[in-house]
Protein backbone atom coordinates (compact mmCIF):
# COMPACT_ATOMS: atom_id res chain seq x y z
CA UNK A 1 0.00 0.00 0.00
CA UNK A 2 1.39 3.41 -1.02
CA UNK A 3 2.54 6.23 1.23
CA UNK A 4 2.62 3.96 4.22
CA UNK A 5 6.41 4.32 4.17
CA UNK A 6 5.94 7.75 5.69
CA UNK A 7 4.31 6.56 8.84
CA UNK A 8 7.38 6.21 11.10
CA UNK A 9 6.23 8.99 13.44
CA UNK A 10 6.82 10.08 17.01
CA UNK A 11 4.09 12.36 18.28
CA UNK A 12 3.66 14.66 21.27
CA UNK A 13 1.21 17.12 22.78
CA UNK A 14 -1.15 17.53 25.70
CA UNK A 15 -4.22 15.84 27.14
CA UNK A 16 -7.24 17.40 28.85
CA UNK A 17 -8.88 15.31 31.57
CA UNK A 18 -12.38 16.14 32.67
CA UNK A 19 -14.29 15.09 35.78
CA UNK A 20 -17.88 15.64 36.81
CA UNK A 21 -18.83 16.71 40.32
CA UNK A 22 -22.28 16.76 41.84
CA UNK A 23 -23.68 18.18 45.03
CA UNK A 24 -26.60 17.14 47.20
CA UNK A 25 -28.14 18.88 50.13
CA UNK A 26 -31.24 19.69 52.05
CA UNK A 27 -30.07 21.52 55.21
CA UNK A 28 -27.47 23.91 56.58
CA UNK A 29 -25.24 20.89 57.19
CA UNK A 30 -25.12 19.94 53.54
CA UNK A 31 -21.86 18.41 52.37
CA UNK A 32 -20.60 18.27 48.80
CA UNK A 33 -20.33 14.79 47.39
CA UNK A 34 -18.47 13.61 44.33
CA UNK A 35 -20.63 11.78 41.84
CA UNK A 36 -18.80 8.82 40.28
CA UNK A 37 -18.38 8.78 36.51
CA UNK A 38 -20.93 6.66 34.69
CA UNK A 39 -19.50 3.29 33.77
CA UNK A 40 -18.64 2.88 30.09
CA UNK A 41 -21.40 0.55 28.86
CA UNK A 42 -19.49 -1.25 26.09
CA UNK A 43 -16.23 -3.02 25.30
CA UNK A 44 -13.18 -1.29 23.86
CA UNK A 45 -11.63 -2.40 20.55
CA UNK A 46 -8.51 -4.51 20.74
CA UNK A 47 -5.32 -3.46 18.92
CA UNK A 48 -5.76 -6.74 17.02
CA UNK A 49 -8.68 -5.07 15.22
CA UNK A 50 -6.07 -3.21 13.15
CA UNK A 51 -3.26 -5.76 13.19
CA UNK A 52 -2.37 -8.64 10.91
CA UNK A 53 0.09 -11.39 11.84
CA UNK A 54 1.15 -13.63 9.00
CA UNK A 55 4.33 -14.98 10.53
CA UNK A 56 2.92 -18.49 10.73
CA UNK A 57 3.31 -18.92 6.97
CA UNK A 58 7.09 -18.52 7.22
CA UNK A 59 7.77 -20.83 10.15
CA UNK A 60 9.99 -23.84 9.53
CA UNK A 61 12.68 -23.55 6.85
CA UNK A 62 11.15 -21.24 4.19
CA UNK A 63 14.51 -20.63 2.48
CA UNK A 64 14.81 -24.37 1.82
CA UNK A 65 11.28 -24.57 0.48
CA UNK A 66 10.16 -25.11 -3.09
CA UNK A 67 9.43 -22.14 -5.38
CA UNK A 68 5.68 -22.17 -4.71
CA UNK A 69 5.95 -21.68 -0.96
CA UNK A 70 8.96 -19.38 -1.20
CA UNK A 71 7.21 -17.03 -3.62
CA UNK A 72 4.07 -17.08 -1.50
CA UNK A 73 5.97 -16.34 1.71
CA UNK A 74 7.72 -13.39 0.04
CA UNK A 75 4.44 -11.91 -1.20
CA UNK A 76 2.81 -12.28 2.21
CA UNK A 77 5.90 -10.88 3.88
CA UNK A 78 5.76 -7.75 1.76
CA UNK A 79 2.07 -7.26 2.54
CA UNK A 80 2.73 -7.86 6.21
CA UNK A 81 5.55 -5.31 6.21
CA UNK A 82 3.51 -2.62 4.48
CA UNK A 83 0.41 -2.98 6.63
CA UNK A 84 2.06 -3.74 9.96
CA UNK A 85 4.64 -1.01 9.34
CA UNK A 86 1.96 1.54 8.51
CA UNK A 87 -0.10 0.66 11.57
CA UNK A 88 2.68 0.02 14.08
CA UNK A 89 2.21 3.36 15.82
CA UNK A 90 -1.63 3.33 15.79
CA UNK A 91 -1.60 -0.17 17.26
CA UNK A 92 0.95 0.72 19.96
CA UNK A 93 -0.75 4.01 20.85
CA UNK A 94 -4.18 2.37 21.11
CA UNK A 95 -2.82 -0.26 23.48
CA UNK A 96 -1.04 2.32 25.65
CA UNK A 97 -4.04 4.64 25.74
CA UNK A 98 -6.53 1.96 26.71
CA UNK A 99 -4.37 1.12 29.73
CA UNK A 100 -5.79 4.27 31.35
CA UNK A 101 -9.17 4.60 33.05
CA UNK A 102 -11.81 6.42 31.01
CA UNK A 103 -13.28 9.74 32.12
CA UNK A 104 -16.86 10.67 31.28
CA UNK A 105 -16.90 14.00 29.40
CA UNK A 106 -20.62 14.25 28.77
CA UNK A 107 -22.88 13.59 25.78
CA UNK A 108 -22.53 9.81 26.16
CA UNK A 109 -18.78 10.12 25.54
CA UNK A 110 -15.91 8.59 27.51
CA UNK A 111 -12.25 9.57 27.07
CA UNK A 112 -9.06 7.54 27.52
CA UNK A 113 -5.79 9.49 27.67
CA UNK A 114 -2.26 8.31 26.98
CA UNK A 115 1.27 9.61 26.65
CA UNK A 116 4.71 8.29 25.82
CA UNK A 117 8.18 9.10 24.55
CA UNK A 118 10.27 12.03 25.68
CA UNK A 119 11.69 15.26 24.32
CA UNK A 120 11.10 15.63 20.60
CA UNK A 121 9.67 12.10 20.47
CA UNK A 122 6.98 12.63 23.11
CA UNK A 123 3.32 12.22 22.26
CA UNK A 124 -0.08 12.43 23.91
CA UNK A 125 -3.37 10.90 22.85
CA UNK A 126 -7.08 11.21 23.46
CA UNK A 127 -9.29 8.29 22.52
CA UNK A 128 -13.02 8.99 22.67
CA UNK A 129 -15.78 6.42 22.72
CA UNK A 130 -19.17 7.93 21.91
CA UNK A 131 -22.16 5.65 22.43
CA UNK A 132 -24.40 6.27 19.44
CA UNK A 133 -27.03 3.69 20.33
CA UNK A 134 -27.60 0.52 22.28
CA UNK A 135 -25.54 -1.42 19.74
CA UNK A 136 -23.09 1.07 18.17
CA UNK A 137 -20.06 2.97 19.47
CA UNK A 138 -18.15 5.64 17.55
CA UNK A 139 -14.40 5.96 18.19
CA UNK A 140 -11.98 8.86 17.59
CA UNK A 141 -8.22 8.92 18.22
CA UNK A 142 -6.62 12.36 18.45
CA UNK A 143 -2.86 12.80 18.65
CA UNK A 144 -0.67 15.76 19.51
CA UNK A 145 3.06 16.06 18.86
CA UNK A 146 5.95 18.37 18.15
CA UNK A 147 7.73 16.69 15.23
CA UNK A 148 4.97 17.49 12.75
CA UNK A 149 3.42 20.27 14.82
CA UNK A 150 0.34 18.16 15.34
CA UNK A 151 -2.38 19.39 17.63
CA UNK A 152 -5.46 17.26 18.17
CA UNK A 153 -4.86 15.56 14.83
CA UNK A 154 -7.54 12.97 14.12
CA UNK A 155 -5.42 9.96 13.15
CA UNK A 156 -8.25 7.46 12.88
CA UNK A 157 -11.96 7.09 13.53
CA UNK A 158 -14.16 4.04 13.63
CA UNK A 159 -17.36 2.35 14.64
CA UNK A 160 -17.97 -0.97 16.35
CA UNK A 161 -20.72 -2.96 17.97
CA UNK A 162 -20.92 -2.77 21.77
CA UNK A 163 -18.86 -5.97 22.08
CA UNK A 164 -16.16 -4.39 19.86
CA UNK A 165 -15.71 -7.61 17.91
CA UNK A 166 -16.92 -6.20 14.58
CA UNK A 167 -16.34 -2.75 13.18
CA UNK A 168 -14.46 -0.43 10.86
CA UNK A 169 -11.53 2.01 10.97
CA UNK A 170 -10.69 4.96 8.72
CA UNK A 171 -7.08 6.17 8.88
CA UNK A 172 -5.68 9.59 7.96
CA UNK A 173 -2.08 10.45 7.10
CA UNK A 174 -0.25 12.64 9.67
CA UNK A 175 2.59 13.04 7.15
CA UNK A 176 0.27 14.90 4.76
CA UNK A 177 -1.88 17.35 6.68
CA UNK A 178 -3.17 18.87 3.44
CA UNK A 179 -4.85 15.55 2.59
CA UNK A 180 -8.26 15.52 4.26
CA UNK A 181 -9.54 12.26 2.82
CA UNK A 182 -8.82 8.94 4.48
CA UNK A 183 -5.67 7.12 3.42
CA UNK A 184 -6.78 3.63 4.42
CA UNK A 185 -10.06 1.92 5.28
CA UNK A 186 -10.21 -1.25 7.35
CA UNK A 187 -12.94 -3.59 8.54
CA UNK A 188 -12.73 -6.42 11.04
CA UNK A 189 -14.84 -9.23 12.42
CA UNK A 190 -13.69 -11.47 15.25
CA UNK A 191 -16.34 -14.14 15.11
CA UNK A 192 -14.93 -16.49 17.73
CA UNK A 193 -11.72 -18.32 18.65
CA UNK A 194 -9.66 -18.81 15.48
CA UNK A 195 -12.32 -17.27 13.25
CA UNK A 196 -12.13 -13.80 11.80
CA UNK A 197 -11.88 -11.42 8.88
CA UNK A 198 -9.65 -8.37 8.46
CA UNK A 199 -9.48 -6.15 5.36
CA UNK A 200 -7.39 -3.12 4.39
CA UNK A 201 -8.24 -0.89 1.43
CA UNK A 202 -5.83 1.69 0.01
CA UNK A 203 -7.74 4.96 -0.35
CA UNK A 204 -4.86 7.26 -1.22
CA UNK A 205 -5.95 9.31 -4.22
CA UNK A 206 -2.59 10.60 -5.43
CA UNK A 207 -0.74 7.51 -6.57
CA UNK A 208 -0.87 3.96 -7.89
CA UNK A 209 -2.57 1.41 -5.72
CA UNK A 210 -5.78 3.30 -4.98
CA UNK A 211 -8.55 0.77 -4.40
CA UNK A 212 -6.20 -2.17 -3.77
CA UNK A 213 -7.52 -4.46 -1.02
CA UNK A 214 -5.74 -6.90 1.28
CA UNK A 215 -7.99 -9.45 2.97
CA UNK A 216 -7.01 -11.85 5.74
CA UNK A 217 -9.36 -14.63 6.84
CA UNK A 218 -9.11 -17.34 9.46
CA UNK A 219 -11.36 -20.35 9.94
CA UNK A 220 -9.74 -22.57 12.52
CA UNK A 221 -6.48 -23.83 11.02
CA UNK A 222 -7.46 -22.64 7.53
CA UNK A 223 -5.81 -19.27 6.87
CA UNK A 224 -5.78 -17.19 3.71
CA UNK A 225 -4.61 -13.88 2.31
CA UNK A 226 -5.91 -12.32 -0.88
CA UNK A 227 -4.68 -9.28 -2.80
CA UNK A 228 -7.10 -7.40 -5.05
CA UNK A 229 -5.40 -5.20 -7.68
CA UNK A 230 -7.89 -2.47 -8.54
CA UNK A 231 -5.99 -1.23 -11.60
CA UNK A 232 -6.04 -4.67 -13.26
CA UNK A 233 -9.24 -5.92 -11.58
CA UNK A 234 -7.41 -9.11 -10.65
CA UNK A 235 -7.05 -11.15 -7.48
CA UNK A 236 -4.20 -13.25 -6.11
CA UNK A 237 -4.82 -15.57 -3.18
CA UNK A 238 -2.67 -17.65 -0.85
CA UNK A 239 -4.08 -20.31 1.45
CA UNK A 240 -2.42 -22.52 4.02
CA UNK A 241 -3.08 -24.89 6.90
CA UNK A 242 -1.79 -23.53 10.20
CA UNK A 243 -1.39 -27.01 11.67
CA UNK A 244 0.61 -28.65 8.88
CA UNK A 245 1.97 -25.67 6.91
CA UNK A 246 0.83 -27.00 3.55
CA UNK A 247 -0.91 -24.62 1.19
CA UNK A 248 -1.39 -23.18 -2.27
CA UNK A 249 -1.25 -20.00 -4.33
CA UNK A 250 -3.62 -18.94 -7.11
CA UNK A 251 -2.24 -16.15 -9.28
CA UNK A 252 -4.04 -13.34 -11.09
CA UNK A 253 -4.40 -15.49 -14.23
CA UNK A 254 -5.94 -18.40 -12.32
CA UNK A 255 -2.82 -20.56 -12.29
CA UNK A 256 -2.36 -22.61 -9.14
CA UNK A 257 0.64 -24.14 -7.39
CA UNK A 258 0.83 -26.10 -4.13
CA UNK A 259 3.32 -27.06 -1.42
CA UNK A 260 3.53 -29.72 1.25
CA UNK A 261 4.06 -29.85 5.00
CA UNK A 262 6.58 -27.83 6.99
CA UNK A 263 9.44 -27.62 7.66
CA UNK A 264 10.60 -28.07 4.05
CA UNK A 265 7.41 -27.06 2.17
CA UNK A 266 8.16 -29.16 -0.95
CA UNK A 267 6.35 -28.29 -4.18
CA UNK A 268 3.42 -30.64 -4.85
CA UNK A 269 2.50 -31.24 -8.48
CA UNK A 270 -0.25 -31.81 -9.33
CA UNK A 271 -2.11 -30.01 -6.56
CA UNK A 272 -4.35 -32.21 -4.40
Amino acid sequence: MNRTKRTALFLSGSVLIFSSLGTMGCSDDDEKTTEPDPVFPASTPSPTSMQIDLSELSSGNPLLAGPCHLGSAILVGIANFLVVGALAIPVAVLGETLDSDPVYVGDETWRWSGSGGSGGGAWTSQFDGHVLSSDTVEWTMRMSGTIFNLEDFVWYVGQSNVDANTGTWMFYDPADLAELDESMFSSYANLGPGTGLLTFENRNDDGAGTGDILTYTAQGDDLSVSFFNAADNTNLSIEWDQATGQGSRTDAQGGRCCWGDRPDYPDVDPCP
